[in-house]
């Protein structure tokens, strides 16, 4: 079952992100900013909303804020259209995610002699998982790999998730989110040491060059 949950980054606070589409500057997403109303959040391939895996609506994606960024974990059917995807990121060919931000509230400020947008505020309107995303610093991983089999970057990342999914930062609404679900992987030895884990943006990537999966 752990094949097919993926866990990650989609959007990482006071990190500089690319410009994006319908602005021409870079950004910076304050810490807190999104709000988790919306109705559904969906998580999609490449910003392809034909391409759907999981979303809150069923219950399949959760999202939460932690001091790092907006985590999530998602949980995929158990298909072929899904296990394209899997292929992908364990392949580390789909190993970052964008945010489509809606209802922005912004500013713009001047960061390190660069003229940017800063994002105080915005909903979630779907989770990309994509090859190269608006801010590289972000990450997808698979459930079920040790932190220390990760690449470098993405130790640290997965460490502070693991740690927001054990304080219970995933929000109520979700907290029935793969309840009986194996343990979270961790570091080498054991995911949570036979304990149950407690439950508790970026704008459009860059332009993907790669074909995605044959299986979707």
């Amino acid at each position: 079952m752990s094949d097919y949950i993926l866990h990650g980054y989609a959007a990482l606070f006071n990190v500089r992100g690319d410009a994006r589409t319908g602005c021409t500057l870079p950004y910076y997403v304050q810490p807190g900013a999104f709000r988790l109303s919306a109705a559904t959040t969906p998580l999609i391939f490449a910003h392809d909303r034909g391409l759907q895996y999981a979303s809150t609506g069923r219950k399949t994606l959760a999202l939460w804020q932690d001091a790092r960024g907006l985590a999530f974990e998602a949980r995929l059917p158990m298909n072929n259209h899904s296990a394209g995807l899997i292929a992908g990121v364990r392949d580390g060919c789909y190993d970052q995610c964008s945010v489509e931000f809606q209802n922005e509230v912004s500013h713009f400020a001047t960061i390190e002699g660069e003229r940017v947008k800063v994002i105080e505020s915005a909903l979630v309107g779907e989770i990309s998982v994509c090859p190269e995303g608006a801010c590289n610093a972000t990450a997808v991983w698979l459930g079920n790999v040790l932190h220390d089999d990760l690449p470098h970057r993405m130790r640290p990342l997965a460490r502070d998730w693991a740690k927001g999914w054990a304080a219970g930062n995933a929000p109520a609404a979700v907290n029935d989110l793969l309840e009986n679900r194996p343990g979270i992987c961790g570091p080498r030895g054991g995911a949570n040491n036979g304990k149950r884990d407690r439950r508790g943006g970026h704008g459009l990537s860059a332009t993907v060059n790669r074909a995605a999966p044959q299986q979707f």
